[in-house]
């Protein structure tokens, strides 16, 4: 908490006169503290930069409040404290808790051998959802030319019921304009920052001291914290560098080291951690593998956080809720069991559908003996509806570049008796079931489980204006 002694180290006020009284810490940087305040929702953080860089510091901020951050979940300033000492306030939604405090209690829960907290904290889905939904933020403020700096758990806020899946970024003022060339904060105010980054979680080069942040220290950022989430083990930290001497993380976090995933050098392999086949998808595994080995000493072959968004929000599609401890875990199609990872059980056939994603385009029959079912042309984008829940399929599958701005088409909805297909509203929809003629609907359709003989059932709009339609098939 902040010190109290006296009245005038707990009062700040802004450029217009208000005045914030400091509450609390709610956590401390590189280059200053965030505090919360006696207002509802509104935090404040005091520079402690040198003195000599807070004039330059205050200016950034200045220049940040007038940048494009409209739509953006980061918590951006909103005015600047100026006396009696230098910061900027900030205003941030209730109900949240920083990442960093979800991470400390998974791992020191996993240390005494329980993965139950890691399961009461939303289990895979709701950590799939959080980093897709970061992703999505950083793709979008790298769109607008700038990158976010100082990533780590510490400057990410998230729902604290795990219900939910908000999240904020805060603590921004290292966001600058894309740049690459050398500069340091304390020579240019107008946007651009230097070699400001959190322990464990800057980017090689950023650590050397041989780079500037941009997109791609982003990038590399990012995915620490995402495998960490996960896996709950930094990607750098293997067996040698934990048992080692201190000089070794030094070493490990400036990339001098293989991680700890390396697929054929097992130097710094890990004894700890969870399962990876059990938390990981393979679309998964080789993004943070592009990330942490070529992407090591080469940023330019890191994924993007457009990959990452996408990737993500098609592996939080494969998951089957378990009925029997109320966690997720990934559909593997080819293993014939469907059973959770954590607990065993078995998901019986009826409890979920499968979809998979294919564009039908006529224009193939065009090609010398080529035939109707050449027409179905598969995406590789696969959707698992679990029964008691509804799916919205839209004009772009999840996985695909427009999915997020994607128009619903219709809901699938499963139950324990039946499969509900409901048209969006001023959609119709040409459903076809087993050999059976297509039929077209512009209501819910019903399949009911007595029904049920493992037909092929498929489902597209009915828009013969469009030349390649998306298309879903299931059976049934």
């Amino acid at each position: 908490m902040i010190k109290s002694e006296k009245a005038s180290k707990r009062e700040v006020y802004d450029e217009r006169g208000h005045c914030y009284s400091l509450t609390g810490n709610v956590g401390e940087g590189g280059q200053g503290v965030v505090c919360a305040t006696n207002h509802e929702n509104v935090l404040v953080k005091i520079c402690t930069r040198p003195k000599s860089d807070r004039q330059v510091w205050i200016e950034h901020i200045r220049w940040l409040m007038q940048q494009d951050l409209e739509g953006l979940n980061i918590a951006r300033p909103v005015a600047r404290i100026t006396k009696p000492r230098l910061g900027y306030v900030m205003e941030l939604m209730d109900g949240l808790e920083p990442l960093q405090q979800l991470m400390d209690s998974t791992e020191l829960s996993l240390q005494d051998g329980g993965i139950d907290t890691y399961l009461q904290q939303g289990g895979i889905k709701r950590r799939l959802t959080l980093m897709a939904n970061l992703a999505r933020t950083l793709a979008d403020l790298h769109g607008r030319g700038m990158a976010f700096g100082d990533l780590s758990p510490a400057n990410i806020f998230v729902s604290e019921d795990v219900k939910y899946s908000q999240l904020w970024l805060i603590d921004c003022d290292n966001i600058c304009v894309e740049e690459r060339d050398s500069f340091d904060i304390s020579e240019d105010p107008k946007g651009r920052a230097g070699r400001v980054y959190t322990p464990f979680y800057g980017a090689p080069e950023i650590v050397s001291g041989e780079a500037l942040i941009s997109s791609l220290t982003d990038g590399w950022s990012f995915a620490v914290i995402a495998f960490r989430l996960l896996t709950a083990i930094h990607p750098f930290i293997g067996d040698m560098v934990s048992n080692g001497e201190p000089e070794l993380e030094d070493e490990a976090l400036a990339g001098k080291f293989p991680w700890v995933d390396h697929p054929h050098d097992h130097l710094n392999q890990a004894s700890v951690g969870l399962p990876r086949e059990l938390v990981l998808l393979k679309p998964l595994t080789v993004l943070f593998e592009r990330c942490f080995n070529d992407g090591r000493d080469d940023p330019q072959l890191r994924p993007s956080m457009a990959e990452w968004a996408e990737c993500l929000e098609h592996c939080c599609e494969w998951l089957v809720d378990c009925q029997d401890c109320g966690s997720s875990y990934f559909y593997q199609p080819n293993d014939g069991q469907l059973a959770c990872g954590f607990c065993e059980a078995k998901a019986t056939p009826d409890a979920l559908l499968f979809l998979r994603h294919y564009l039908h385009d006529k224009k193939v029959l065009e090609i010398p003996g080529a035939n109707a079912s050449d027409c179905y042309i598969d995406t590789g984008i696969r959707q698992v509806v679990n029964v008691g829940s509804k799916t919205t399929v839209k004009t772009s599958p999840p996985g695909s570049g427009f999915y997020q701005d994607a128009k619903p088409l219709y809901d699938l909805l499963l139950s324990e008796t039946s499969v509900f297909v409901n048209p969006a509203k001023g959609v119709n929809l040409k459903i076809k079931v087993g050999a059976a003629k297509a039929q077209v609907f512009s209501r819910p359709f019903q399949l009911k489980l007595e029904d049920k003989q493992s037909r092929k059932v498929y489902v597209m709009p009915d828009r013969e204006s469009v030349a390649v339609k998306d298309v879903c098939i299931f059976k049934w």
